[in-house]
């Protein structure tokens, strides 16, 4: 069955213009308390299989069976006819399953791959067998119009729509409905497909059985069962196990005798809901034209407004998703009708603005990039402060808030809202060892237990969104496209890597909060994109506040290491220790160490009249919405890996295993442990039967019970089977002759778990090896998580003229290495000569070729595309949402 889900609305009308700060607020719909197989006529027992599963009521309370039979017989199980009739059913229904499938996938991600909607396809084909076997219409033998009803009937149709936790969608036709019950099923399980692939337990997104299973575990139990899969424990494990057996076993092929059996319904008319074809023209309709059915339900009007009834007179908003304003205000609506403008016209109405509407409805809540900090009290004493959860329902991350510290928000979520429950209001905030969620209590008791802050008063390491007059730096080494508007593919320019710049304006767009920074580059402005906030906060990938640069004055709050330039990393004996409460200088910013996730620090610093450097900190994700954020023993209440001094000045990053424990210090910050702390190795935190340590040993997560998704788990694998994708980036090069050396690129894809190696070879042409080239690696080894690869070729620069050669580079794979090689395994390489052509004296006059060998200059697309990464299509028709063809009607809260 589908769960409780978190809808997240955001604030009508910010998308349009620029403001400095936009609010994505979610809400919890309370369950409607329907009794079991409610409007469930005729009730039948169906039998069993596919196509003929459970129990059958009759279509009638919700939608006309004429309907049903004119647009919809060919995918009806007939109980009447007996042979061939389940093979001429799954005939057809694959055919409706693979179009419909395609068409939602194809129509929300325009540039899906092929191996993406086939993984997409067959996720729902066993979703839709774990659900219902493929079973929605059916003739009864009685003759009736009927159709599936399970769970105690509150499961209706092809995919299960739950009449308690999706009333309004029932309502609506996407229960009897089949095309608008899968749609909605799609809609559903697409945002969780789309979460599970930066899930923890998902090895890439390319990983589609990981992901599909990710996918069904969130759809089945909730956001925060994403990789509920991997624990066999679970109360509910068996569903994740049967749905794994439905992919892999596909046994509706047993049934299908046809696959190529082309549907004749008109698939497009039914997805869009085109007139004809629009479930609200084959429903049974409450009357909208009586008021007496209006209270208690959202009021949809001809004009376009969500309304709700109060006091006789008509409160609405322009856009339905910000009827939660309303609803925080006025109570929760169940249901929706559509009165005609003749009787709706006779009622008072009054149009909400919506950033006022939640204002007046708590003038104490908190919008994302605002600022508030956690006052609660009990009987006069301080409360204890709320733990950080990386999401809501889910892990805490081991930290807590300051109690009357100052957060800028990131998310604002209200849940549960209810008729009995005013909502729980939970706030995402950056710590200083994590982000995430923290509950700080009911919605109406906002004024008691938070306080609003002025963010300009923040300072700036306080801040992950950047505010008006805030300073960020491009952290993208490609640069980021300044284009005129977030949804622009066309570039104005491209704003190099580590320009800073000021913040004019920012923008907030989308579910994930996508953050877009209006900035003046180069006398043109612009804005560019400063990453996304949730679904895995890639703000550091892209543009973002910088919280040392030189020339900021610190102030250390405990004893600091110094290290004097011109000692070695490895050397201590040189270190000294700048004393707690001194002002510092910072001189420069030095990258020691730059990785795909992991960055490490150091400040040049001026102290007892030497130069030298302190440990800058760390920026380290240790899990998906989690961050250690730079810092150490610099900032006031900041002091994130200050803790790593005490008690040990002589900390390098030739120390790589601070307590000794046997596992790196990097390894350990990779999945969150702590570097000082020996114990930790004989945890088992994913209670797999391998401790940390042996986690460590076996190139295993510790995260992760079941590293190498083999069914096994980690502790009981007798050996870890590495696995992944190598190939090149392209499939040919060239080199100037005197450029020295140059360096192919080799992506590791499909998994990035364990430890693999492919062996690196060349093959001579008119270059030969170590005349015109040598190479500098015989092999490459890619490390557990590791992606990419450089494989170097010295280029040797020959005294007399060859004109330009060739060779080539080849992968393959040694014995036992555990990789697969992709189809770019081969890059031919030119060398360019960089001697003129002596001239030819044998020739007397005419044309001169000696030229004509030049290198020509080859269009690079590379840089065609914007390096501002991808922008929300905010234009995509969202499937299944039109009711009533001449208007839009609301998403489902």
């Amino acid at each position: 069955m589908l769960y409780n889900r978190l809808f997240r609305l955001s604030l009508a009308g910010f998308t349009s213009i620029y403001f400095t700060f936009f609010s994505s607020i979610s809400v919890q719909a309370a369950p409607w308390n329907t009794e079991d197989y409610y409007l469930c006529f005729n009730q039948t027992t169906w039998g069993s299989g596919f196509g003929s599963f459970a129990i059958a009521c009759d279509v009638q309370p919700w939608g006309q069976p004429n309907f049903v039979i004119d647009n919809f017989s060919s995918i009806m199980y007939d109980h009447s006819s007996q042979s061939g009739e389940r093979a001429r059913f799954m005939n057809e229904l694959y055919s409706v399953l693979k179009a419909t499938t395609r068409y939602y996938i194809e129509t929300r991600k325009p540039d899906v791959t092929d191996a993406e909607v086939e993984a997409w396809q067959l996720a729902n084909f066993a979703k839709a067998h774990q659900e219902s076997f493929w079973t929605h219409y059916r003739y009864s033998q009685s003759g009736l119009v009927q159709m599936l009803r399970g769970d105690s009937g509150h499961g209706h149709g092809l995919v299960q729509i739950d009449d308690r936790w999706h009333f309004t969608k029932i309502e609506e036709g996407a229960g009897w409905h089949i095309f608008k019950n899968i749609t909605y099923g799609m809609e559903i399980f697409y945002s969780e497909w789309q979460s599970a692939a930066g899930a923890s337990c998902v090895d890439s997104e390319t990983s589609w059985l990981q992901r599909s299973r990710a996918a069904y575990s969130a759809y089945n139990g909730g956001p925060t069962k994403v990789c509920r899969w991997t624990d066999p424990t679970d109360v509910w494990a068996q569903n994740d196990q049967g749905y794994l057996e439905k992919i892999q076993n596909a046994a509706w092929l047993t049934h299908i005798t046809d696959e190529t059996v082309v549907t004749e319904i008109d698939i497009t008319c039914f997805m869009e809901e085109q007139r004809g074809c629009s479930a609200a023209e084959g429903m049974v309709e409450v009357d909208s034209d009586n008021p007496e059915n209006w209270p208690n339900r959202e009021i949809i009007l001809e004009s376009g407004e969500s309304c709700l009834l109060v006091n006789g007179g008509l409160e609405c908003v322009e856009n339905s998703k910000d009827l939660l304003c309303l609803n925080l205000q006025y109570g929760v609506s169940k249901g929706d009708v559509f009165p005609s403008s003749s009787v709706s016209d006779n009622y008072q109405k009054t149009i909400h603005e919506p950033l006022a509407c939640y204002r007046e409805a708590s003038p104490d809540l908190a919008f994302t990039g605002e600022a508030m900090k956690f006052v609660g009290k009990v009987n006069g004493f301080a409360a204890t402060t709320p733990y950080i959860y990386d999401r809501i329902g889910g892990s805490t991350t081991g930290s807590q808030i300051t109690w009357g510290k100052p957060y800028q928000v990131l998310d604002v979520v209200i849940n549960g809202l209810s008729d009995d429950n005013p909502g729980q209001v939970y706030y995402k905030v950056k710590d200083t060892y994590s982000q995430g969620y923290i509950l700080v209590g009911d919605f109406d008791q906002l004024d008691t237990n938070t306080e609003l802050v002025d963010v300009n008063s923040l300072s700036k390491e306080y801040v992950s969104i950047a505010r008006t007059d805030d300073e960020v730096t491009v952290l993208s080494a490609a640069g980021i496209a300044l284009t005129a508007e977030p949804t622009s593919n066309v570039a104005i320019t491209t704003v190099p890597y580590e320009t800073k710049l000021d913040v004019l304006s920012t923008r907030l767009i989308g579910n994930d909060i996508e953050i877009y920074y209006q900035v003046e580059y180069a006398g043109q402005q612009g804005v560019i994109y400063g990453g996304k906030v949730l679904n895995g906060n890639t703000q550091n990938n892209w543009a973002a506040i910088e919280l040392l640069t030189s020339g900021d004055q610190v102030t250390t709050i405990i004893n600091t290491a110094f290290k004097p330039d011109g000692t070695s990393d490895t050397d201590n004996s040189q270190n000294q220790v700048i004393p707690a409460n001194s002002v510092i200088l910072v001189l420069e910013k030095v990258l020691k160490f730059k990785g795909e996730e992991h960055e490490l620090w150091d400040y040049k610093v001026e102290f007892n009249d030497q130069i030298g450097t302190l440990f800058g900190g760390f920026t380290k994700p240790s899990k998906a919405d989690s961050v250690f954020t730079e810092s150490n023993a610099l900032h006031p209440d900041l002091i994130g890996f200050s803790r790593y001094y005490q008690n040990r000045m002589t900390f390098t990053e030739g120390d790589t295993d601070l307590d000794d424990d046997g596992m790196p210090n990097e390894w350990e910050l990779t999945y969150g442990l702590n570097i000082l702390d020996a114990s930790d190795a004989a945890i088992d935190i994913d209670q797999d039967g391998a401790t940390n340590l042996q986690e460590f040993a076996g190139v295993t997560s510790p995260l992760n019970p079941d590293t190498d998704n083999d069914g096994v788990l980690d502790g009981n694998d007798g050996e870890f089977t590495p696995s992944g994708t190598v190939a090149f980036a392209t499939t040919d090069a060239q080199v100037n002759e005197n450029d020295g050396t140059l360096s192919l690129t080799l992506a590791r894809t499909d998994s990035l778990v364990g430890e693999i190696t492919v062996a690196v070879d060349s093959v001579d042409d008119t270059a030969v090896l170590n005349q015109d080239f040598t190479l500098a690696e015989s092999s490459v080894t890619f490390l557990d998580g590791e992606s990419q690869k450089l494989i170097t070729l010295n280029i040797i620069d020959n005294d007399g003229y060859s004109g330009d050669r060739k060779f080539t580079v080849n992968l393959t794979i040694p014995a036992g290495s555990g990789a697969t090689l992709g189809a770019n395994s081969t890059v031919t390489v030119t060398i360019i000569e960089d001697e003129e052509q002596p001239a030819d004296n044998g020739q007397s006059g005419g044309n001169d070729d000696a030229g004509s060998d030049e290198p020509v200059d080859q269009d690079d697309d590379s840089g065609s595309e914007s390096s501002g990464g991808s922008v929300s299509l905010l234009s995509l028709l969202l499937l299944g949402l039109v009711r009533w063809f001449h208007f839009q009607t609301r998403q489902s809260v």
